[in-house]
């Protein structure tokens, strides 16, 4: 053993003293029995820039046995590097089932389960993790736990790492963040004035600023941010907030030129995403600064790209997630085509309802870069229905003013484009949900492909839709084409649901219905509708397609408590046809059943 070790103390003089294939020479005289011998001979060969062997060393030692935890950490490092994430995942698991693990291991491994949407698999790591000195294994299993609902866990993990002495800024403002979310309000106001104490900085003023606005408390708001600026904890939105409570140019001056300098992508956001209510005094400076910042912006990768399931390509801020739908968000599009069909859509819905209290996204700038045409859109400050109905914060009056607003939309919009095929669609969806459904969905697509009236589709979910107190914004107006109206009932009636019944969201379907009738006879427009029975039939079959279209979508992103929603919904939308359409050639027992199992295995 004293021999063993010996050799690994020369090869380790040998390495410091930069004689690095020297040093690889003589750990590999002990390689089969020093399980420290790979690990030092993969350091040295990644100084030679040798990657690939380093990979083969370390594959070496699994294959002989020649392991300890920091192996199985190191080569998923380095193959990471490589960009081998798969084969990286495929040896930390390895380790961890050989119980062979470090904190560190977990907690990229955990990093990586995120990074690809498999936020289960990503909190399950972590919470192996937990109880290491590893902040951030703290901070991101707490964030995790709150994204999927589980926001008290996620609150019992943060607390745990500030009691550990182990806070962060980022730490203390999620606590305080997620108390807010569950009104414990006092807790929440703790935590802010302790993270002030500890580790101020420009986010915490500006989230007990808000705090105090929450309140009503708008001097005391200013007061925080005052002192923030006193003290120099300045960031963009703490210049924009005091020039908003205080109408004093100086701070809009001091953004400015912080805007200039630092081109920092939510400076753009905040800035661009108000200029209509005020433009602190730049009329004329305000378009050029616009494009400035977004030319900038994509010099320096602000940008993340989304493509649709046509190929286009949604441009977003980079900062913008969901939770900021709630406010304003600034939406940049390419391409002059698609984006000149979404302008003249909206213009047509501000034209055709403007007796009607629904808002459409602000056209805000037009330029055009490198042959490329961006478009700038701001979204109105609202609430964002899905989030009203995940906090339980809506009641049926407030539904129906997005469901009346649907109606008015389909009503006075003509139905164009090419129809949705349900055919292809359905059997896809259903091929990946339960490929033993899939036979019985012909009377199913059958009825989704005869449902008549057609309508404009704009892809009417929950999503699309936020309620202000004095009407209602569309979000999406990009066309997509024509579909039943039945389909874009049960896409707004199903997930997520308001109406939490079969018999709920029948009845709801009815009153769609009439809603439609209404807006068409207001519009002058003679249109043949089904009659109520053969609606909600129709309405009924959306929502069994779409319960697993959105179970497939919602497990994918990580949010479970929404997937068996969606299996809900549709178990229970099968047994209501069952036992209301006995007249039908569709088995919707034996679909109900299909659910009923999908729901057991999640």
């Amino acid at each position: 053993m004293s021999n063993t070790q010996d050799i690994l103390d020369l090869g380790i003089a040998s390495f410091e003293e930069g004689r690095l294939d020297e040093a690889i020479e003589i750990w590999r005289e002990i390689a089969e029995d020093s399980s420290a011998a790979p690990l030092n001979i993969s350091a040295a060969q990644i100084a030679l820039g040798d990657r690939r062997s380093a990979v083969t060393t370390l594959e070496t030692a699994l294959d002989q046995d020649v392991t300890r935890p920091e192996t199985f950490e190191h080569l998923g490092l380095i193959l990471e590097q490589l960009d081998e994430t798969e084969r990286a995942v495929e040896v930390w698991e390895l380790g961890r089932g050989k119980q062979q693990v470090t904190p560190t291991t977990l907690y990229n491994l955990g990093t990586v389960y995120a990074r690809t949407g498999q936020i289960q698999e990503a909190i399950a790591a972590w919470q192996e993790a937990r109880g290491s000195d590893i902040h951030q294994v703290y901070f991101n299993l707490g964030t995790a736990l709150h994204q999927v609902g589980r926001t008290n866990e996620g609150i019992k993990v943060l607390q745990e790492a500030i009691q550990r002495r182990m806070s962060t800024p980022d730490i203390a403002y999620n606590l305080a963040e997620f108390l807010m979310d569950e009104k414990r309000f006092e807790e929440a106001h703790t935590v802010m004035l302790d993270s002030l104490t500890e580790h101020p900085t420009a986010d915490s003023y500006n989230q007990l600023a808000d705090y105090h606005l929450m309140r009503d408390e708008s001097n005391a708001a200013t007061k925080v941010l005052e002192m923030a600026y006193q003290k120099g904890h300045v960031n963009a939105l703490v210049l924009y907030n005091l020039y908003k409570a205080t109408k004093n140019m100086r701070y809009a001056e001091d953004l400015m030129q912080l805007a200039d300098e630092t081109c920092e992508d939510y400076i753009a956001f905040y800035l661009m995403g108000r200029i209509q209510e005020d433009t602190l005094g730049y009329d004329n400076l305000i378009p050029g600064f616009m494009q400035l910042m977004i030319e900038k912006m994509r010099e320096n990768g602000h940008f993340t790209t989304e493509p649709d399931f046509r190929g286009r390509n949604i441009r977003r801020l980079g900062t913008v997630h969901e939770d900021d739908l709630t406010s304003t968000e600034i939406i940049i599009k390419a391409g002059q085509r698609s984006f000149d069909r979404e302008v003249e859509i909206r213009d047509q819905l501000t034209t055709r309802l403007q007796q009607h209290p629904i808002k459409t996204p602000t056209y805000l700038a037009h330029f055009k870069q490198d042959d490329e045409h961006l478009y700038v859109m701001q979204v109105e400050k609202a609430e964002l229905l899905t989030t009203l109905l995940r906090k339980g914060e809506i009641d049926e009056t407030e539904y129906l003013r997005v469901m009346q607003a649907m109606a008015a939309v389909h009503a006075v919009m003509p139905a164009k484009g090419r129809k949705y095929d349900f055919k292809r669609r359905v059997r896809q969806v259903a091929s990946s949900f339960d490929h033993k459904i899939t036979r019985h969905l012909g009377p199913i697509i059958k009825t989704l492909r005869e449902a008549k009236p057609y309508v404009f589709c704009n892809d009417s979910q929950s999503d699309n839709w936020m309620l202000k107190e004095n009407g209602v914004v569309i979000l999406d107006t990009q066309p997509k084409g024509r579909t039943p109206l039945a389909s874009e009932t049960a896409h707004l009636l199903g997930f997520l649901p308001f109406y939490t019944t079969a018999e709920g969201r029948a009845h709801a379907a009815t009153v769609q219905l009439k809603m439609y009738q209404e807006e068409c006879r207001n519009a002058g427009k003679t249109v043949t509708t089904p009659t109520e029975d053969t609606f909600v039939q129709q309405v009924c079959c959306g929502l069994i397609y779409r319960a697993m279209e959105k179970n497939l979508y919602y497990h994918k992103l990580g949010r479970e408590a929404d997937a068996r929603t969606a299996i809900h919904v549709g178990m229970e939308t099968a047994r209501f046809m069952q036992d209301m359409f006995t007249q039908t050639d569709c088995d919707y027992g034996f679909i109900e059943r299909r659910f009923d199992m999908a729901l057991k295995r999640s």
